[in-house]
């Protein structure tokens, strides 16, 4: 089989995944106004419940010659036109360029790139940007409040337990999820304090005492890094104008390869990411943190302790 023949085949076999209700075909002759036209995977009948005529034009290149450019995309709005069909897509694992993707936009013109992990048809690897949030903590100090009634100058807050573990392990799990809360509008210096709302009985070298407060000061800096990873999943495509995955029916899986979280890629301002939109596809924010240990073991169960109303997470906060 050519190698076009086998891209158009595999397009094919991950349509009739998303769908296996209408007619799909591959390599199709069809009469147009100017003669003989072929269509790569013709599209004929009911999609989700509503009558569709449509087509995918394959372009099975190599992404060393580059993305496809805009003149791909005003070849193929001029054949939907001569052939009148409802729906079109244009399906290519080497990307587009901008001006490809505001055409395809305005026409109403979907790119594909396909996705079947481990099928040798596809030769070529999906591989686009992404964007992650690095969080880098700087000066970090935590202080305690015990019960008035236990003395200690130099508290070590590792020899703090509740229940015979760390109180540490679940003030840093805390410190993660805050971090992660206010995203790339933290930057500055933080006061994280967490009242509990009576006395927690906790022990200190095996020693009781009753914990009231943590406070934890940090200055936190956040960057936004752009980097090109391959797009993969068990069966789907990827939408390039959405930058999103959309995953075929039934169970499968996704990943992004090759990330980077140590070295991030390049500095860039914040993506315009389009929260409203409602779609079936999936896309992965990404966040970095570093500063803030990543795991100190099993934490202790704190949480029904904590009076919300009184806990304060002020940011970029001057101290």
């Amino acid at each position: 089989m050519k190698a076009g023949r086998a891209f158009e085949s595999v397009v094919a076999d991950i349509v009739r995944e998303f769908d296996s209700t209408p007619h799909i075909e591959t390599n199709v002759i069809v009469d147009g106004p100017d003669g003989r036209r072929e269509i790569d995977v013709r599209i004929d009948g009911p999609v989700s419940g509503i009558g569709r005529k449509a087509f995918i034009e394959c372009k099975d290149y190599n992404p060393e010659r580059g993305p496809l450019g805009i003149a791909v995309v005003d070849a193929l709005e001029s054949k939907r036109r001569d052939l009148n069909y409802d729906l079109c897509a244009l399906c290519s694992n080497a990307g587009f360029t901008a001006d490809a993707v505001r055409k395809a936009a305005r026409t109403g013109i979907a790119l594909f790139g396909a996705l079947k992990d481990g099928d040798e048809r596809i030769k070529y690897r999906v591989l686009d940007e992404i964007f992650v949030l690095k969080i880098d903590v700087e000066n970090v100090s935590a202080s305690v409040t015990l019960d008035a009634n236990f003395r200690l100058i130099d508290l070590d807050l590792m020899r703090l337990q509740f229940g015979g573990l760390k109180v540490q392990a679940w003030l840093v799990d805390r410190v993660h999820k805050h971090l992660m809360s206010m995203g790339e509008n933290g930057k500055g210096q933080h006061r994280l304090t967490l009242q509990f709302s009576s006395s927690v009985p906790c022990e200190y070298d095996s020693e009781p005492v009753g914990l009231r407060q943590l406070s934890v000061d940090m200055y936190v800096v956040a960057q936004w890094h752009s980097q090109i990873v391959e797009h993969a999943t068990t069966s789907g495509f990827y939408d390039w104008a959405r930058r999103k995955i959309r995953m075929a029916s039934g169970p499968q899986t996704m990943s992004y390869r090759n990330v980077n979280l140590d070295g991030a890629g390049k500095p860039i301002d914040a993506p315009n990411w389009d929260f409203g939109e409602q779609d079936d596809g999936v896309s992965v924010r990404l966040m970095s943190i570093g500063g803030v240990p990543a795991a100190l073991g099993e934490k202790p169960d704190l949480d029904p302790y904590v009076d919300e109303d009184k806990t304060l997470t002020p940011f970029g906060m001057k101290l």
